[in-house]
């Protein structure tokens, strides 16, 4: 069967690879299926290539943030195509009876293991038989009511599975394969468990992608640190990339005790082995936010942890959440000082509240206590703060950081340069270890980088705090925007912005100069 699998990228800019859709279109294939599989960018939707390979399902990856342009691209390729449409993810598994009752263009909803209940539903609509049988599957029935298959507890052996796809990494250029080191699994009855592959099933995999795509950059998406059986992978894990001689280089997540959970030693094997940067679920400044975000480990072990890691010189990003509804001014007065004291670039962090949706363990409360808004789609929801002050406050910075993002994309190029570049820079530090010349470009280049972003986390770091003060003192709306003006000066913000692009330029221009081979580290 003809099967086309879509993801889309949110991102104007560039797309990356969808590991859920490329699992699936590898076990298809291995079944003999004949599968294509696309990821797009929202303004990049080539609707003729997928009419004209004529396929009989089509199976579209949703997110929240793409859930617009995913209901256009279903209603115009049902128009089009004689094919059933199904989406999956997250998002359509939680949202599976409003997605459903709203767009009669999608036919069925995944949820749970795609590479189970999509190849079932593959087997049904090629061979019939019963499609109550098929786990996880959300569909209508005879009276178009949504009728929900109860998810399956079987595990999925991931050591088991064929490795991912790499149509999309290849379609793309893409210089960073992304990779699971283990996988969460759901059960029918709602408890969940991780899964961790075997140390020796990765490698295999790594090498695989070394070898037949010459890309030796990962991206880890997992967060399964939380398992002594994943720090135990991990060991055996180093032991096997140095044994094959692999020269690689990756970034994955760690838990927030990362400090108590390993040694300097494992740190060292580890950045030998390839670590070039780490992501922290942290989200909180502050004990009282920490404690409602159902975070377990203290905003001391947090600290312990970014001190840990910059001392063993690990490029560090973090998750962080500055408003919630119960925000109070010296919440926000310690998230603010959390930020500064470990320079963590708070240009887009300052405006990041709690997200809420329909399955948050506050929504009964905030609906309690009439702080709840729901939006104009199903899954649109907001909240007033309690301290109707700070609602304001929140309005506020929210809005005016929207407008100006909208004029110069200040928060996607931000999040690459703070995130994504300075991983690349980390990655090149350690390619680049033994060659002064070169090493000198970088860490000039990398010193430009965080200079810039630390006056950029200055200037919105410093705004935020004034506007604070006067939410606090008595709010002002024309001085709010005097503030503004003054703090976050947009002709100098834009000009340090672009400036970061400028540096990059100089330093792929430097490294050409020494020998154009190294465009390929790029």
């Amino acid at each position: 069967m003809k099967v086309s699998l879509l993801g889309i990228c949110k991102n104007i800019d560039y797309v990356d690879e969808e590991l859920g859709i490329s699992y699936i279109a590898s076990v298809l294939r291995q079944r003999g299926h004949e599968v294509e599989i696309k990821m797009y960018s929202v303004e990049s939707i080539d609707y003729e290539s997928i009419v004209d390979f004529e396929p009989r399902i089509i199976g579209i990856s949703v997110y929240s943030t793409t859930y617009d342009k995913a209901q256009e691209i279903s209603i115009m390729l049902k128009k089009r195509c004689n094919a059933y449409i199904c989406w999956g993810g997250y998002f359509s598994s939680e949202y599976s009876d409003e997605i459903l009752a709203k767009n009669e263009c999608v036919d069925f909803i995944c949820s749970g293991e795609g590479e189970g209940n999509f190849v079932r539903l593959i087997e049904y609509i090629s061979e019939g038989g019963a499609i109550n049988h098929i786990p996880g599957l959300v569909y209508r029935n005879a009276d178009n009511v949504p009728i929900t298959n109860a998810v399956s507890g079987k595990k999925i052996d991931i050591n088991k599975l064929p490795f991912p796809c790499r149509d999309i990494l290849t379609q793309h250029k893409i210089k960073a394969a992304k990779i699971i080191f283990s996988r969460r699994n759901y059960s029918n009855k709602g408890s969940s468990e991780i899964i961790v592959r075997s140390a020796e099933n990765i490698v295999d995999e790594i090498e695989f992608i070394v070898n037949t795509y010459k890309v030796n950059r990962f991206d880890v998406l997992d967060h399964g640190f939380e398992s002594e059986e994943y720090i135990q992978m991990l060991d055996e894990f180093m032991n096997e990339i140095v044994r094959r001689n692999l020269n690689i280089y990756y970034y994955m997540c760690v838990t927030a005790d990362f400090h108590e959970r390993v040694s300097v030693n494992f740190i060292e094997r580890l950045k030998n082995s390839g670590l070039c940067g780490v992501f922290i679920d942290m989200e909180a400044g502050n004990e009282i936010d920490r404690i409602l975000y159902g975070k377990s480990v203290s905003i001391e072990s947090y600290q312990r942890t970014l001190d840990y890691l910059h001392q063993n010189s690990i490029h560090t990003s973090i998750s962080f959440m500055n408003f919630n509804p119960y925000s109070t001014f010296e919440s926000l007065k310690q998230n603010a000082s959390f930020l500064s004291k470990y320079h963590i670039i708070s240009s887009f962090f300052v405006v990041q509240s709690l997200p809420i949706n329909k399955n948050s363990p506050l929504i009964e409360k905030l609906l309690n206590k009439n702080l709840l808004h729901k939006g104009t789609d199903f899954y649109e929801f907001s909240y007033r703060q309690c301290d109707k002050r700070i609602d304001v406050l929140k309005e506020f910075i929210i809005s005016y950081y929207d407008v100006n993002d909208s004029q110069s994309n200040q928060y996607s190029k931000l999040c690459y340069f703070a995130i994504d570049y300075l991983n690349l820079i980390s990655y090149l530090k350690q390619k680049f270890g033994n060659n002064f010349q070169v090493l000198k470009f970088i860490i000039d280049n990398e010193c430009l980088i965080n200079k810039t972003l630390g006056e950029i986390g200055s200037m919105f770091l410093d705004w935020f705090i004034s506007l604070l003060k006067l939410a606090e003192k008595n709010w002002n709306d024309e001085q709010a925007f005097l503030i503004s003006q003054e703090s976050l000066n947009l002709t100098v913000l834009n000009e340090k912005i672009n400036s970061l692009d400028i540096y990059k330029s100089k330093l792929v221009i430097n490294l050409l100069k020494l020998n154009r081979s190294y465009i390929d580290f790029l």
